[in-house]
């Protein structure tokens, strides 16, 4: 999937093996805590990004940052859903930031359930306001020194 040149991606990885070594299969899935747009109300993400492990049991994705300021709601966050055939589902939130480099799954910090930062509420960007009126001309300053 490819983005807009305003959409900072970080590209997410990860393998997973059945307790003999052996690569797993099963799924990935990627979903969003709202529809998620740009600075032009383009629609960015609308729906869970779904990947199949490969051959090796690994998967790479790469996904827009949750910390971009272009895309909103501002505070949105990833819910990964890891489904592995012969073991345990299991799901988590977290933020994905901006930064160098790839990121393996199994080391993304989730989030606490008690985020009581701004940043972390989920507020929706409403629609931009007309222009305002130009306001009336401020006092005349003082004269100079005469030179």
């Amino acid at each position: 999937m490819s983005y807009s040149v305003d959409v900072t991606t970080r590209r997410v990885y990860g393998q997973f093996t059945k307790v003999n070594g052996q690569p797993a299969s099963g799924t990935i899935t990627f979903s969003t805590s709202g529809k998620i747009e740009d600075d032009s109300d383009a629609i960015i993400i609308s729906g869970p990004i779904s990947i199949t492990l490969d051959g090796t049991g690994s998967f790479s994705v790469n996904l827009p940052t949750t910390d971009n300021r272009k895309l909103s709601p501002i505070g949105w966050h990833y819910t990964a859903r890891i489904r592995v055939y012969g073991a345990k589902a299991y799901d988590f939130d977290f933020y994905l930031p901006t930064g160098n480099g790839d990121v393996d799954i199994t080391s993304i910090d989730t989030v606490s359930q008690t985020v009581s930062s701004q940043s972390a509420v989920n507020v929706p960007r409403g629609a931009v306001g007309p222009q305002g009126a130009t306001g009336p001309a401020g006092p005349t300053g003082t004269a100079g020194p005469t030179g």
